[in-house]
């Protein structure tokens, strides 16, 4: 090693031994192969950091800086083509990620500095590399994407394509599009893309792609028809809402930029009324634009529609329909009641008071324990807040303790709350 870092050139054998030490990392591994681990293997584990400590230390720390980007190159793919990634997803926590990006290091320091006839060759042993690939781990589509980058092969995205537009993984999808923008081959492109709009990957990267490319209608188009694809699926996958989101906010974004009034519109009701909105940004944005009988249509439509969400409760406070909202808490649907009694107590004491009152009294009959009698004794306490509410809480404390005398943690969690000393 000494003799490595401060001689011009490196031996032969040096070479050789790397690729000794990393094949006996490799047999550590394929040791573990058959057995069944519960967590993550250690003796895994710390033959992967081993292999990156060999990638860290002697290829970019010795094998790169002395100039030898075919050897480094050579070794790098020693690892890729020989590394038990199997196993590694199994049993390595990161799964191999971690080797795959030192490998990735070295490519791309290698690609960096070696002359045309050094990257030919690299080229030739990606495409052979990815031509003979039987194993479609995860961890290959990283690597294959840096290459694409790296070397713009048009021969290579071919082989990829070949090889991997048969898969339904994102990671598949996004490197086979990648691949088809490599061959500069728009038509297949977006017949691949509109083939897989059930995949959120395929319409993020369409629509990156599209709007880079082509006008506003088509863009348009193309998101419509990937909302549609999204709602006729069977699948309830969360991922699926999340991606009809995103196609809602590009489709506002584009129909904001570009003066579209009535689409603009259009799309503020669609995210309404269908992608269950938390907020009221976008009802009270509709409310701002949209002619008055319009926004009471959708309002209506929202108040039958939404009733059971908090939302239904952010958009009664929104229009100051105090009334709607008093019914909502009476109801017991509401969600988070003491988020709006103060503003109720304005409008309804009475009414407020009277909903608190039987709240307890309810709780009153079925708690049995110090939890629920801390609990009781909390909202006791909440009530004697209000004005109204102090004389209401001192008569219910009083029928608590008639009711049950034997129960002294009731007596003692109503004595902390403040009711008697």
């Amino acid at each position: 090693m000494i003799l490595s870092q401060y001689s011009s050139r490196l031996p032969a054998s040096f070479f050789s031994e790397i690729k000794d030490e990393i094949s006996c990392e490799f047999r550590t591994i394929r040791a573990v192969q058959d057995d069944w681990f519960d967590e993550f293997n250690d003796d895994v584990a710390h033959a992967a950091d081993e292999i990156e400590r060999i990638i860290d230390d002697k290829i970019i720390g010795i094998v790169l800086p002395k100039g030898y980007y075919h050897e480094a190159f050579d070794l790098a793919f020693f690892i890729m083509e020989r590394a038990p990634f199997d196993v590694l997803s199994e049993q390595a926590q990161d799964g191999g990620d971690a080797i795959v990006s030192s490998v990735t290091d070295v490519f791309r320091e290698a690609c960096q500095k070696a002359d045309e006839g050094a990257k030919a060759q690299m080229r030739k042993r990606c495409e052979s590399f990815f031509s003979g690939l039987r194993n479609h781990d995860s961890v290959y589509f990283s690597f294959a994407s840096f290459l694409l980058d790296s070397f713009q092969d048009k021969k290579l995205a071919e082989i990829l394509i070949r090889k991997f537009s048969g898969s339904d993984s994102s990671e598949a999808i996004g490197l086979v599009i990648k691949a088809y923008k490599t061959m500069g081959d728009r038509h297949e492109l977006l017949d691949f893309v509109e083939a897989h709009l059930d995949s959120e990957t395929a319409i993020r990267l369409g629509y990156e792609y599209i709007s880079e490319t082509s006008e506003t209608e088509v863009v348009i188009s193309f998101l419509l028809k990937a909302r549609k694809r999204l709602s006729e699926s069977d699948s309830c996958r969360w991922s699926f809402h999340t991606a009809k989101e995103e196609i809602s906010e590009w489709l506002l974004a584009i129909y904001r930029e570009h003066g579209m009034p009535e689409a603009y519109l259009d799309e503020l009701s669609y995210s309404l009324l269908h992608l269950n909105q938390r907020g009221t940004e976008k009802a009270a944005e509709f409310k701002r634009l949209a002619e008055p009988e319009r926004w009471q249509k959708l309002y209506s439509v929202l108040r039958s529609s939404r009733k059971h969400d908090a939302f239904y409760e952010s958009l009664l406070v929104m229009e100051k329909d105090y009334e709607a909202l008093m019914e909502h808490l009476e109801s017991g649907f509401c969600f988070s009641h003491q988020k709006y009694d103060r503003l109720l107590y304005q409008h309804y004491p009475d009414r407020l008071i009277a909903f608190l009152e039987k709240r307890l009294q309810e709780s009153m009959k079925s708690m049995h324990d110090r939890s629920s009698y801390a609990s009781f004794a909390a909202d006791l306490k909440y009530l004697s807040s209000f004005e109204k509410g102090l004389p209401r809480a001192v008569a219910i404390a009083s029928d608590a303790l008639a009711e049950y005398p034997n129960r002294p943690a009731l007596k003692d969690e109503l004595r902390k709350a403040g009711f008697w000393g």
